[in-house]
């Protein structure tokens, strides 16, 4: 995952033109999300440092939190989201998701031509 600042996402999801942009940012931001979120664990409550990657996570939850309702919208728009009580966002996009190549890998978003190459890494 590269390494980016949620200030240089801010300038990447300004710049979308098509909703074909704004899925492959929202599975890249979901994704990096859940990914430095299991990173608070790694710091003593109260130091500066465990201050700051909370400041840096809630950034990144704010960034997927917005991109979010942006792609349930365009779900919506299209007629493939999923309406059903008590299912988490991931199966509420997963027919919209796939329509722009992305399938759920374990709550990931996982481009359909890297599904092997992430089971791979699973075993």
């Amino acid at each position: 995952m590269p390494d980016m600042t949620v200030q240089q996402m801010e300038q990447i999801i300004a710049s979308i033109r098509s909703v074909n942009e704004l899925v492959d940012i929202y599975a890249f931001v979901h994704n990096k999300f859940w990914f430095i979120e299991d990173d608070i664990y790694d710091y003593e409550e109260g130091t500066k440092e465990y201050e700051s990657k909370c400041a840096e996570i809630d950034a990144w939850r704010s960034l997927m939190s917005d991109l979010g309702n942006r792609v349930m919208h365009a779900a919506v728009e299209e007629g493939l989201l999923v309406e059903q009580t008590g299912c988490g966002t991931v199966k509420q996009l997963g027919m919209f998701m796939d329509k722009y190549g992305y399938c759920d890998g374990n709550g990931w978003w996982i481009k359909e031509d890297q599904i092997e190459s992430h089971r791979s890494t699973e075993r």
